[in-house]
């Protein structure tokens, strides 16, 4: 339970991505009704692309009965980190510094802190998952090498591109932007699961089209997480400091 409510508490931290830039709405439609055979090399043009962000957010969390509302104040530097702070009615409660090595969460109501290998997030998905992965997971480009993605067409996803990598099967459904409208990681044999859906397209100028609202679902044998997310003010200018520093008089958890 601990290690998958705080992969849920790192998903939801990273999802800020955009800037101060102009943003504004962009009609990309509903997903792809038909694929061509140049969409897989079209497709890595439009990638949203950043080098610092930062974001505030709102974050609603289910679990069961448990229903939460959350405001997220995040920033991340690309392929190197992210970090954030998480509050409810003005309170800041959880604390939470993610890298290339480690996920460090500190709990500021019970006055405790953790630390944990990234190494946890790839046993729950069972495939290589790291600070890199969940940037892009959160926003809305592939975390995977989309060379390697073949079109599929069946009842329950319609037309989209798929791939199989050991165990682990992925999903892209595309719309008319060539952005996702829908990814899911899936593995055999199991109920794992992760299922990101995009909507609210905004460009931002010079770094692309940016989903502003994220619905993502965690499954798996004991749990059934869901998170919706929404960007309300983001900003792409450079990023002076990481405020984070675990109290000496905090316990560690486990």
């Amino acid at each position: 339970r601990a290690q998958l409510n705080l992969f849920v508490i790192a998903a939801i931290l990273i999802t800020f991505a955009s800037c101060k830039n102009r943003m504004r709405a962009t009609n990309c439609g509903v997903t792809m009704a038909t694929f061509t055979e140049n969409v897989a090399q079209n497709w890595s043009e439009e990638f949203f692309e950043f080098d610092q962000l930062s974001v505030k957010m709102k974050a609603e969390y289910k679990d069961g009965a448990d229903n939460q509302n959350f405001t997220i104040n995040a920033v991340m530097i690309k392929d190197s980190l992210i970090w954030a702070s998480i509050s409810a009615l003005g309170i800041e409660g959880i604390r939470i510094l993610v890298d290339k090595d480690s996920i460090k969460l500190i709990n500021r109501l019970k006055k405790t802190y953790y630390v944990h290998s990234t190494d946890f997030l790839e046993q729950f998905l069972g495939q290589p998952f790291g600070v890199s992965q969940l940037q892009q997971l959160l926003l809305g480009n592939p975390i995977f090498d989309f060379e390697n993605l073949k079109y599929s067409e069946n009842d329950l996803y319609g037309e989209h591109f798929s791939s199989q990598a050991g165990m682990a099967r992925y999903i892209v459904q595309l719309n008319e932007c060539l952005r996702i409208n829908r990814f899911v990681l899936k593995e055999a044999g199991s109920e794992r699961k992760l299922d990101s859906e995009y909507s609210n397209f905004m460009k931002v100028k010079k770094h692309g089209i940016l989903p502003t609202i994220m619905n993502l679902h965690v499954k798996d044998e004991r749990k059934d997480v869901y998170f919706k997310l929404q960007y309300v003010s983001v900003n792409t200018d450079e990023i002076n400091a990481i405020p984070f520093r675990i109290p000496s008089r905090y316990a560690r958890g486990m």
